[in-house]
């Protein structure tokens, strides 16, 4: 009876533990009974990466009445405080790398109920030290095809962003390189041409706006003028020495000769005033100039010219009276015969300081000229000639006797 008893038991306990498992199953099956969730924590909506040294914080557990934040799993200065779904902007400490964030729960009457933790990489600092530099030396350029390379430099930069336009306009994040072969620079007229860059790392962190310019220039050096000596027409100096006076707007070099093609003449830096020595012979020197600027733009070439005239006139000299030895005319009225190769004017006068006498054109004969003095005796008759350039000979002198009977 007992044995009877005691197996009718076992099988009522066997049945009904089969029906809870069936029942179980067939409920978690059908979506009917789910296990009871476990505290949740997400950071930042799951993002990997944190730009800021705040964090959104959402979490996750039933009957929690309290929740303690911390950053370490040792709770180090931690507080609890009213349980929340969602909490903004909480604090972390500035430092990038990677960062865990734990909470621990507990219901009203201060039993721990669950703990829950997630780990982000926080990177707020964006990269550092970002440069662009426009290969062209000078900064300038006179090359229609406005092709340049570019150097660029950011410390851990992921990509960047290439434009020739600070609004970035139809750019896109590229890979980050050292260099970029044949940029394209804005094409048009003469002016400055900028290239934009920014960086960002892997976390999204974006650098400002960096910058490099240079200066596109095809105008050469114009309004250009050369004068020797102040423009004169004739130089004199016998040293050959002269002064070059030279203008050029927007000229950084410039190139002076005698010759036209400038054989073995090296550009020097532009000056206004040059020191020149005219070379060769007396004769009509030309001297030649171009200009260019520090973007390799050249001017026209221009010139001035002058005549080198060191020799005064040539085969000169006076006689009285055709060289008579003397005259016994009552007035002292006697002809003067002169010569002068190249004489453009005369300078005549009875004493050797020339007092009150001036320049007068040139003349073979002066057929009246007054000898000076009272009495009888020798007189004499000085002359000296100047040619257009302005050279002057030594005096010449003629001598004749003068008898009248007058002591």
């Amino acid at each position: 009876m007992s044995t009877r008893l005691h197996t009718t038991k076992v099988n009522n306990q066997t049945v009904m533990k089969n029906s809870i498992t069936f029942l179980l199953t067939f409920l978690a099956i059908n979506g009917l009974w789910a296990q009871e969730a476990k505290p949740t924590l997400l950071v930042d909506g799951g993002n990997k990466f944190a730009r800021k040294y705040s964090l959104l914080l959402e979490m996750e557990c039933k009957g929690a009445h309290q929740m303690m934040l911390s950053t370490s799993d040792k709770k180090y200065g931690a507080n609890w405080e009213p349980f929340e779904e969602k909490v903004e902007n909480w604090p972390i400490p500035h430092i990038d790398g990677e960062l865990t964030v734990y909470v621990q729960f507990r219901d009203k009457d201060a039993n721990l109920i669950g703990a829950a933790k997630d780990v982000i990489i926080v990177d707020a600092t964006p990269p550092e030290n970002p440069v662009v530099t426009i290969e062209i030396p000078g900064k300038l350029t006179n090359d229609p095809s406005l092709l340049c390379d570019l150097t660029l430099e950011a410390k851990d930069a992921k990509y960047m962003m290439v434009s020739n336009h600070n609004t970035f306009y139809d750019q896109k994040w590229m890979m980050y390189k050292e260099e970029v072969l044949d940029w394209q620079l804005e094409k048009g007229t003469d002016g400055p041409r900028t290239v934009y860059v920014k960086f960002r790392d892997i976390a999204g962190n974006p650098t400002e706006v960096v910058s490099d310019e240079i200066q596109f220039d095809t105008q050469p050096p114009f309004s250009c003028k050369m004068v020797i000596d102040d423009d004169k027409r004739y130089s004199l100096m016998q040293n050959h020495k002269g002064k070059l006076s030279i203008f050029a707007k927007e000229a950084d070099f410039m190139k002076v000769s005698h010759s036209k093609d400038f054989a073995g003449v090296e550009w020097t830096p532009f000056t206004e005033e040059l020191d020149w020595t005219l070379e060769g012979d007396d004769g009509q020197k030309i001297v030649y100039a171009k200009f260019k600027d520090k973007a390799g733009n050249e001017s026209e070439t221009i010139s001035d010219e002058i005549f080198l005239d060191t020799q005064p006139p040539q085969d000169c000299g006076i006689l009285i009276d055709g060289g008579a030895g003397l005259t016994t005319e009552i007035n002292k009225i006697v002809k003067l015969s002169l010569k002068a190769t190249d004489a453009e004017l005369m300078m005549i006068s009875n004493h050797a300081s020339f007092q009150k006498a001036r320049w007068q054109n040139f003349q073979t004969t002066i057929d009246a000229w007054k000898l000076d003095g009272e009495k009888d005796g020798i007189r004499r008759v000085f002359v000296k000639y100047k040619d257009k350039a302005g050279n002057i000979t030594s005096p010449f002198i003629a001598t004749i006797q003068l008898i009248r009977g007058i002591k």
